[in-house]
């Protein structure tokens, strides 16, 4: 069964680094924390149409938590976790860059094998997490643009709550998101859900290049073609 308990104090924990973290944020530069919103709501409004850049991003994100979730069942190479999870962001980020369907498979497997982990086959949980993985990567392809428009959603979402709590050292009312990361979670989710919705049609390229009916591009349906007007020419042959 799936650890509940475990997931949720997972996530406290997370709100509760996040608030260790604030005050440091605090001390960036005004500049540079302006910077990460207006980032951030660039990826929010229109981060997940460009394939190669929304592909490079999940891949790192799917590379950072593939390396802590496969460290429980690979032998350590005396390296630190969070080594092995920016090494294994790195990779990713170049490779789904590189060739971005490589992203949708992996945003697929990844949870895929963390539900298969929970049903063994033949009495082995690696035939669970593989044909989780399988299942996933499959269902994954049906999804292309939720799957972008989520992750840029996501990380837009992040960057924009990085930079407004960054803020708060300068802006008084924005003071509060320090002070209570359960608000700033909250805002990261909101933004997160909101900014999918609004770019799940323009997602991973759709709505690019569509054709008119009959193989013509929009706006030139009614457009005629150069030369005299059909009336015109039939005036002249009359005369």
């Amino acid at each position: 069964m799936v650890d509940l308990p475990g997931i949720g104090a997972s996530l406290l924990d997370g709100v509760t680094t996040l608030s260790q973290h604030a005050a440091a944020l605090r001390e960036l530069p005004w500049p540079a924390a302006a910077a990460l919103v207006a980032i951030g709501a660039g990826a929010l409004a229109a981060g997940a149409r460009h394939r190669r850049a929304v592909a490079a991003l999940g891949g790192a994100v799917c590379g950072f938590a593939a390396a802590h979730f496969l460290a429980r069942f690979v032998v350590p190479l005396d390296l630190a976790p969070e080594v092995a999870g920016y090494g294994g962001a790195l990779l990713l980020l170049a490779g789904c860059a590189a060739f971005p369907p490589a992203f949708v498979a992996l945003a697929g497997a990844l949870p895929g094998a963390l539900v298969g982990e929970h049903f063994r086959l033949a009495g082995h949980a690696w035939w669970g997490m593989a044909a989780g993985a399988a299942l996933g990567a499959a269902l994954a392809f049906l999804v292309p643009r939720l799957l972008a428009a989520c992750t840029a959603a996501a990380v837009g979402a992040a960057l924009a709550c990085t930079g407004l709590v960054a803020l708060s050292g300068a802006l008084e009312p924005l003071e509060i998101l320090s002070r209570r990361p359960f608000l700033t979670a909250g805002l990261w989710g909101a933004l997160a859900v909101a900014g999918a919705a609004f770019q799940l049609q323009t997602a991973w390229g759709g709505g690019e290049g569509t054709a008119a009916p009959g193989g013509r591009k929009p706006g030139k349906a009614g457009r005629r073609p150069k030369g005299k007007a059909p009336r015109a020419r039939a005036a002249e042959g009359a005369g």
